[in-house]
């Protein structure tokens, strides 16, 4: 089970950071004994790494994506998963970005990935979707992509142009500034493509590859939209509902829970 890599301000840098990973994970799985089956559960962006790497060609049998910190839109390509604050983001004052993975964005990148996938998503889950501190700032990873893509922290600034399809970063200003076409298309989706739809983990009606949903909001398991339910399945003492939670892992992976 692949948890988060980091939680906190930094989504765009450490999106990427699970993009390069990715191979690191699917080498040591291949490193296992040829006949293991793999079933392999990712937690928020934990599921940037699994995903990847399965798009590297990693083969699980299955693949459970818990509060999934990843756009819906690259396991489910529909536009009708769109949300108007995103698409109404995408603006020359707020930086317009791509959005199929042809021009280097985030839809349909992972809608062709082999194996049985189930999201457990929670519609209210605080890091995805409602969080806010408690001076009323949002920082979640709704209002990151609406307000922070393209990324402009740190000591350069990304940019995008449609015409051609050309992702850029710029550092410093003026005369002594320089500049790089970005050569990766996962540079691109984590620094400058700003998902059109909320995340995997925080959207109910993500279909594609994902073959169904469970809610944690269900009152077996009652995920809220408290900070620390968002990790709550391994925070919680087992006798909170976590029994059920863990039971139902078990039957998304297809195995009998005294395998």
């Amino acid at each position: 089970m692949l948890r988060e890599i980091i939680y906190g301000l930094h989504y765009n840098e450490t999106e990427h950071r699970g993009f390069v990973c990715a191979g690191a994970l699917k080498n040591f799985v291949e490193s296992m004994p040829a006949n293991y089956a793999i079933n392999m559960a990712g937690h928020s962006m934990g599921n940037i790494v699994v995903g990847e790497a399965i798009r590297m060609g990693l083969q699980v049998r299955n693949y459970a994506l818990l509060q999934g910190a990843i756009s819906a839109s690259c396991f489910d390509p529909r536009t009708s998963l769109f949300q108007s604050a995103l698409v109404n983001a995408e603006s020359k004052k707020n930086g317009l970005t791509p959005d199929t993975y042809m021009q280097w964005g985030y839809r349909g990148y992972l809608q062709k990935v082999p194996g049985h996938l189930v999201s457990f998503y929670n519609e209210g889950d605080f890091a995805l979707r409602t969080g806010r501190t408690a001076k009323a700032k949002e920082t979640n990873w709704f209002a990151n992509q609406r307000n922070s893509k393209p990324s402009n922290s740190g000591p350069g600034s990304y940019t995008y142009s449609g015409s051609p399809l050309r992702a850029r970063y710029i550092m410093g200003r003026g005369k002594k500034a320089s500049e790089r076409v970005l050569t990766d298309a996962r540079e691109s989706m984590a620094l400058v493509a700003r998902s059109r739809t909320f995340p995997v983990g925080a959207e109910s009606r993500t279909g594609g590859v994902i073959g169904g949903g469970v809610d944690l909001l269900d009152s077996q398991y009652s995920f809220g939209r408290e900070r620390s339910d968002h990790s709550g399945e391994f925070n919680r003492n087992i006798q909170d509902h976590m029994k059920a939670f863990y039971a139902a892992l078990l039957e998304a992976f297809e195995l009998a829970p005294n395998q």
